[in-house]
C-alpha cells in the first residue's frame, strides 16, 4: 500500500478510505481509532498504515454487519488481540520448547485453562490471556496406534502410539503426541506419562517437539 508508506494528514487519509474528517475525529473521541499519534509541527495529527487500515476495518465492519459503534469496537479488539497472539507465534521469542518448558494458555481474567491456543478465553470471554508454566506431567486420556503413515516423513517408523494426554495441573487440558518407546507395547488409559523435548536443531528453522514417555 505504497500510498501510506509515509505518514499522512487527516483529510488524505479521510479521501484515502472514503470518510470525512469529522467522521475520523469522532472515531478517535470514541476510541474506535487511537488518538495518539505523531504530530507534524506539534499541530497536526500524522496517520500511519496501521491506523488507516484499522479503520479500513472499522468501515469495513459497520457496512457489511450493521452493527453499532459498541459492538464495532469489540469486535477490533477481537481482531486486535488475535492478530498479537498470532504475532507472538511469530516472531515472539524462541519457543518455549525449545527451552525446555511447556506453556499452556491460561486467562488472566478467570483462571481457565485452555488448549488449543486462541484469541479469547473460551469460558469468561476475555481477550486478557497469558501463558502458564505447567509441568509437563499428565495422564493418558486415549490413544491409537496407526500403522499407515499419513505423512512422507512417517513412512519408515510405522506403526507408532498417538496418545491424547490430559494435564491436571492445567484445567486438564489435553494435548496430542507420540508415546515414546516400543511402538508395540500396551497402553493403559490413565497411565501417568511426562513431556519430552525432542530437539530439531538441524530444521530450518530449528524446532522442538513435545512427545510423550511413560512415567
Amino acid at each position: 500500500m505504497s500510498a501510506t508508506a509515509t505518514a499522512l494528514r487527516i483529510g488524505e487519509v479521510a479521501r484515502l478510505v472514503g470518510t470525512t474528517p469529522r467522521t475520523i475525529r469522532y472515531y478517535e473521541e470514541i476510541g474506535l481509532l487511537p488518538a495518539e499519534g505523531e504530530r507534524e509541527s506539534g499541530r497536526h495529527r500524522l496517520y500511519g498504515e496501521r491506523d488507516v487500515e484499522r479503520l479500513r476495518e472499522a468501515l469495513r465492519l459497520k457496512e457489511l454487519l450493521g452493527v453499532s459503534l459498541d459492538e464495532l469496537k469489540e469486535l477490533l479488539a477481537a481482531e486486535e488481540a488475535r492478530a498479537a497472539i498470532r504475532d507472538e507465534w511469530q516472531h515472539g521469542e524462541p519457543d518455549a520448547t525449545r527451552r525446555g518448558e511447556l506453556l499452556v494458555q491460561r486467562c488472566k481474567k478467570c483462571g481457565t485453562f485452555q488448549w488449543g491456543p486462541e484469541w479469547i478465553c473460551h469460558k469468561c470471554l476475555s481477550f486478557d490471556l497469558d501463558w502458564h508454566k505447567v509441568s509437563g506431567k499428565g495422564r493418558i486420556y486415549s490413544w491409537e496406534r496407526p500403522w499407515h503413515p499419513v505423512h512422507p516423513a512417517l513412512k519408515e517408523h510405522g506403526p507408532y502410539i498417538v496418545v491424547l494426554v490430559e494435564l491436571p495441573d492445567a484445567g486438564n487440558v489435553r494435548m496430542l503426541g507420540n508415546l515414546l518407546g516400543d511402538p508395540k507395547q500396551d497402553v493403559r488409559i490413565g497411565a501417568d506419562v511426562q513431556a519430552i523435548f525432542e530437539p530439531h536443531d538441524d530444521a530450518k528453522p530449528p524446532f522442538t517437539l513435545v512427545q510423550w514417555k511413560v512415567a
